[in-house]
């Protein structure tokens, strides 16, 4: 099984509902699923999945990618719960994330 297909489709929908929601947050009137973007800026993850391509391929940059998406996403998912806030499209870009950064030490394990 080809694991880089998998995770570049991963990075594929985290970038398209990042790009989306950070469309939303900054240039859009109102969320389409009723949901107020701006506690959590949603460029942070934009962010992180546009540099993906880059960073995983070295593993020095992987490890601080990994790092950095985790302490994201932990903090992002605290956020939700402590203010009873739920959003489907970043509960999928989040998902998308933790599968990615497993993935991604997963691949340089069986490569090398």
């Amino acid at each position: 099984m080809n694991y880089r297909i998998i995770f570049y489709f991963l990075w594929l929908t985290g970038l398209s509902i990042s790009g989306y929601l950070t469309y939303i947050n900054y240039f859009g009137d109102v969320c389409p699923i009723g949901m107020e973007c701006t506690a959590y800026p949603p460029i942070l993850g934009l962010m992180w999945f546009a540099v993906t391509p880059v960073v995983v391929k070295r593993r020095s940059t992987r490890i601080v990618w990994q790092m950095a998406g985790l302490t994201g996403i932990t903090a992002l998912i605290t956020l939700e719960i402590l203010n009873n806030y739920f959003c489907p499209l970043c509960t999928t870009a989040h998902i998308a994330g933790l599968f990615m950064i497993y993935l991604a030490g997963f691949i340089s394990k069986i490569e090398n």
